[in-house]
């Protein structure tokens, strides 16, 4: 799972935005073109802020790294959700 994901994810059960993301591990990955400027809209993953606030050579450093275990926490209601072998399960139980 890339971070720039966590520009998009909302919480299934309560619809808040963003998740805080606890706990996590990453591997490197290689970059194929270093982006021109910020991929992400509203809320950068990586460093927990808005995209206005960071640098854009911040992005290439982003895009080299792979979120392969963790979780995902609701700020709002508190739901937790996991990451495993890269992949947000996001289901209500």
């Amino acid at each position: 799972m890339k971070f720039r994901l966590l520009d998009v994810l909302i919480c299934p059960k309560c619809k808040n935005f963003p998740f805080s993301l606890m706990n996590y591990t990453t591997e490197s990955v290689k970059v194929r073109k270093k982006p021109k400027m910020a991929l992400c809209n509203n809320f950068c993953g990586m460093k927990g802020k808005s995209p206005s606030e960071i640098d854009s050579s911040e992005c290439k450093i982003c895009m080299g790294k792979e979120i392969v275990a963790g979780e995902l926490v609701c700020q709002s209601c508190g739901a937790r959700y996991g990451i495993f072998e890269g992949v947000p399960f996001l289901k209500i139980e």
